[in-house]
């Protein structure tokens, strides 16, 4: 594997010639300053190879941020572009601090997110130190020499230990905003690198979401089977956060046990639920259409109550005044599915079939009778209904709160 180093030599330049000799790196890219550059010639004589290649990045403002932040990823694609390097080691160790945090913090942003960029590559964060003796002590102050021969270079620990968190709440975010499988990719990115008690803390969230994406596809047994054997688990108790998430998990638990016996009424609560999401992520044609399937579930849910089976309709068992409201509530003779039990119900006639049963649902939709058939419009012509027009914000809002809430 191709071997680079990325340093910002100090005005103490012994320690950047200790730190060459030991990585012996073919491609070396000095980030400098108006001080520091006149020394490159003097480190590169006392070195013990000759580097295949080097290349210097100039910083003016040793007070900038932004410019250190530049000048290192300049230097991280000049070695990634033109020699294709896969282990890059970093030394920022004797630099003014202004400099020394971009130049650290950089690497570690490559690092940690290299998978969300694209980069195959391995960043080490190298720290280079030397013990010192006191050769004088005046009254307020001592001053002292370098051991010279107590140089060592140090490998820092990995960046994610430091800034895993950073992910952790990016993945946290993208959980609540219903992007399962983004939070779950993150979560085990964090984990692959975090150590002891929190490794296990990120493994158990990334199994969480996994768990929620199921749900959120309605493959309600592989989501069952993943939150039962967190909620089982004991090693990571430690953590608050855990004992938080502990009664939720539970009562989820109980509405997939429900979902899974086919609880009528649980289901309709889910289907609404899985609308919100959509909503959230502004996926609106997605959330309306599930909307419509809320209020099919509704009908169908309240005319069970009546004996009505609305997936293979035989209403011959009705009493003939209901029918005869019904048929004249839609205008002409029933059609003959609806008769012999060979065919499912339309929604709006689920609807005004509840309200020649005076049901309370169907009360309701005699009052919204107009705004019913406005949405059940708006959902045709939408492009998961049967055309080519996107559903606005505006419109699934409206479709939301007028209809499907109350309904609900």
């Amino acid at each position: 594997m191709k071997k680079g180093l990325i340093i910002a030599p100090g005005l103490d330049n012994y320690l950047a010639v200790h730190t060459l000799n030991g990585e012996k790196a073919s491609y070396v890219a000095f980030i400098v300053t108006e001080k520091s550059v006149d020394l490159l010639p003097q480190i590169l004589e006392k070195v013990e190879y000759i580097p295949a290649a080097t290349k210097k990045f100039f910083v003016k403002n040793i007070n900038s941020l932004t410019e250190t932040t530049q000048e290192f990823f300049n230097a991280f694609y000049w070695l990634r572009e033109n020699f294709k390097v896969q282990d890059i080691a970093v030394d920022a160790t004797n630099i003014l601090p202004s400099m020394a945090f971009p130049v650290y913090f950089s690497a570690s942003f490559v690092e940690v997110f290299k998978e969300l960029i694209g980069e195959d590559v391995q960043i080490r964060l190298l720290f280079t130190n030397v013990d010192w003796k006191v050769v004088q002590e005046g009254k307020f102050q001592a001053y002292g020499e370098p051991i010279f021969e107590s140089a060592k270079t140090l490998e820092l620990e990995h960046p994610m230990t430091g800034i895993g968190f950073i992910l952790g709440a990016i993945a946290s975010d993208l959980f609540n905003q219903g992007s399962y499988l983004r939070a779950e990719k993150i979560f085990n990115l964090t984990q692959s690198h975090a150590l002891g008690d929190e490794h296990l803390l990120y493994a158990e969230f990334a199994q969480l979401t996994r768990a929620y994406d199921h749900w959120d596809k309605f493959e309600l047994k592989e989501a069952l089977e993943i939150l039962q054997s967190v909620q089982e688990r004991k090693n990571i108790t430690g953590f608050s956060l855990i004992h938080t998430l502990k009664p939720f998990v539970e009562r989820n638990i109980t509405a997939l046990l429900k979902l899974q016996k086919e609880d009528k009424f649980e289901q309709v609560v889910d289907i609404f639920e899985n609308a919100e999401r959509r909503m959230a992520q502004a996926k609106y044609d997605d959330a309306v259409a599930r909307y419509y399937r809320c209020l099919d579930m509704i009908a169908q849910y309240a005319l069970s109550r009546h004996g009505v089976n609305t997936t293979e309709v035989n209403l011959s068992s009705l009493p003939n005044e209901v029918l005869e409201r019904y048929q004249k509530a839609r205008g002409g003779a029933l059609p003959e599915r609806y008769q012999e039990g060979t065919g499912g119900i339309a929604l709006r006639d689920a609807f005004l079939l509840l309200a020649c049963l005076e049901d309370p649902l169907g009360r309701a939709f005699e009052e919204q009778a107009p705004k019913f058939l406005g949405f059940i419009t708006a959902r045709n012509y939408s492009i998961l209904g049967h055309g080519t027009k996107p559903i606005t914000k505006e419109r699934a809002e409206s479709i939301r709160d007028v209809m499907a809430i109350p309904f609900l």
